[in-house]
Protein backbone atom coordinates (compact mmCIF):
# COMPACT_ATOMS: atom_id res chain seq x y z
CA UNK A 1 0.00 0.00 0.00
CA UNK A 2 1.63 3.64 -1.05
CA UNK A 3 0.38 6.22 1.46
CA UNK A 4 -0.75 9.58 -0.36
CA UNK A 5 1.00 11.85 1.52
CA UNK A 6 4.31 12.88 2.16
CA UNK A 7 5.94 13.93 5.48
CA UNK A 8 9.15 15.76 6.69
CA UNK A 9 10.60 18.59 9.08
CA UNK A 10 9.54 21.91 7.72
CA UNK A 11 12.16 24.01 9.66
CA UNK A 12 15.88 23.35 10.59
CA UNK A 13 15.17 23.90 14.08
CA UNK A 14 12.85 20.73 13.17
CA UNK A 15 9.98 22.15 15.65
CA UNK A 16 7.35 22.37 12.96
CA UNK A 17 6.47 18.78 11.43
CA UNK A 18 4.64 19.30 7.53
CA UNK A 19 2.29 16.87 6.10
CA UNK A 20 1.76 17.17 2.05
CA UNK A 21 -0.99 15.72 0.13
CA UNK A 22 -0.32 13.84 -2.87
CA UNK A 23 -2.62 13.64 -5.61
CA UNK A 24 -5.71 11.55 -5.26
CA UNK A 25 -5.17 11.76 -1.41
CA UNK A 26 -7.77 10.59 1.05
CA UNK A 27 -8.08 10.67 4.74
CA UNK A 28 -6.95 7.38 4.94
CA UNK A 29 -3.75 8.27 3.93
CA UNK A 30 -3.48 11.42 5.56
CA UNK A 31 -4.10 9.42 9.36
CA UNK A 32 -1.85 7.30 7.80
CA UNK A 33 1.02 9.35 7.31
CA UNK A 34 0.59 10.71 10.38
CA UNK A 35 0.71 7.32 12.57
CA UNK A 36 4.08 6.25 10.35
CA UNK A 37 5.75 9.74 11.54
CA UNK A 38 5.17 10.14 15.21
CA UNK A 39 8.81 8.00 15.49
CA UNK A 40 10.51 10.85 13.69
CA UNK A 41 7.99 13.60 15.35
CA UNK A 42 8.85 12.00 19.35
CA UNK A 43 12.39 11.76 18.73
CA UNK A 44 12.64 15.26 18.66
CA UNK A 45 12.89 17.09 22.31
CA UNK A 46 11.10 20.55 20.53
CA UNK A 47 8.02 21.29 21.04
CA UNK A 48 6.30 20.25 17.02
CA UNK A 49 3.72 22.02 15.81
CA UNK A 50 1.90 20.73 12.72
CA UNK A 51 1.63 22.06 9.20
CA UNK A 52 -1.30 20.40 6.74
CA UNK A 53 -0.62 21.18 3.32
CA UNK A 54 -3.71 20.20 0.73
CA UNK A 55 -2.47 22.41 -1.85
CA UNK A 56 0.10 19.59 -3.28
CA UNK A 57 -2.50 17.37 -3.63
CA UNK A 58 -4.76 17.53 -6.89
CA UNK A 59 -8.03 15.87 -6.71
CA UNK A 60 -11.26 16.51 -8.87
CA UNK A 61 -12.87 17.03 -5.75
CA UNK A 62 -12.49 17.63 -2.06
CA UNK A 63 -12.78 14.64 0.29
CA UNK A 64 -15.96 14.63 2.31
CA UNK A 65 -15.62 13.86 5.97
CA UNK A 66 -13.73 17.23 6.97
CA UNK A 67 -15.90 17.68 10.32
CA UNK A 68 -15.16 14.26 11.60
CA UNK A 69 -11.25 14.52 10.84
CA UNK A 70 -10.53 18.66 10.99
CA UNK A 71 -10.55 17.41 14.88
CA UNK A 72 -7.59 15.00 14.59
CA UNK A 73 -5.35 17.57 12.88
CA UNK A 74 -2.57 18.61 15.50
CA UNK A 75 -3.71 16.34 17.97
CA UNK A 76 -1.11 15.16 20.61
CA UNK A 77 -0.45 11.48 19.46
CA UNK A 78 3.18 12.33 20.72
CA UNK A 79 4.38 14.08 24.14
CA UNK A 80 6.05 16.56 22.57
CA UNK A 81 3.81 17.76 19.61
CA UNK A 82 2.14 20.82 20.68
CA UNK A 83 -1.56 20.68 19.60
CA UNK A 84 -1.78 23.38 17.64
CA UNK A 85 -2.02 22.93 13.45
CA UNK A 86 -2.17 25.13 10.09
CA UNK A 87 -3.55 23.42 7.18
CA UNK A 88 -3.46 24.87 4.10
CA UNK A 89 -5.92 24.71 0.88
CA UNK A 90 -9.35 23.27 2.69
CA UNK A 91 -12.11 24.64 -0.09
CA UNK A 92 -14.40 27.36 1.63
CA UNK A 93 -17.34 24.86 0.80
CA UNK A 94 -16.00 22.41 3.29
CA UNK A 95 -15.06 25.41 5.77
CA UNK A 96 -18.64 25.96 5.68
CA UNK A 97 -19.54 22.67 7.31
CA UNK A 98 -17.23 23.58 10.28
CA UNK A 99 -18.50 26.53 11.09
CA UNK A 100 -15.47 28.45 10.87
CA UNK A 101 -16.01 30.64 8.55
CA UNK A 102 -15.10 34.00 10.20
CA UNK A 103 -12.46 32.87 12.15
CA UNK A 104 -11.08 29.89 10.50
CA UNK A 105 -9.79 28.82 13.45
CA UNK A 106 -11.33 25.53 15.23
CA UNK A 107 -10.81 24.75 18.94
CA UNK A 108 -9.85 21.03 19.29
CA UNK A 109 -9.16 19.12 22.64
CA UNK A 110 -5.60 19.27 22.47
CA UNK A 111 -5.04 23.35 21.09
CA UNK A 112 -6.32 24.74 17.78
CA UNK A 113 -6.51 24.61 14.25
CA UNK A 114 -5.89 27.40 11.49
CA UNK A 115 -7.13 27.07 8.35
CA UNK A 116 -5.69 29.27 5.66
CA UNK A 117 -5.43 29.55 1.42
CA UNK A 118 -1.51 29.84 1.31
CA UNK A 119 1.73 28.40 2.20
CA UNK A 120 2.70 31.76 3.24
CA UNK A 121 -0.31 32.50 5.45
CA UNK A 122 0.41 29.48 7.15
CA UNK A 123 4.00 30.12 7.73
CA UNK A 124 2.99 33.76 9.51
CA UNK A 125 0.54 31.85 11.82
CA UNK A 126 3.67 29.85 12.26
CA UNK A 127 6.00 32.76 13.34
CA UNK A 128 3.61 33.71 15.60
CA UNK A 129 3.64 30.03 17.62
CA UNK A 130 7.34 29.75 17.48
CA UNK A 131 8.03 33.44 18.39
Amino acid sequence: MRILFDYGWHNEEKTVVRYAALDNWNWKDYHSVVRVSLYTVQSQPNEVHTLIDLTTGHRDRFPNGLAAHARTFGKKLAPNLSGYAVVVGVPPAALQQLGVEQSRVLQTADGETHFVDTVEAAQAVLDGWLA
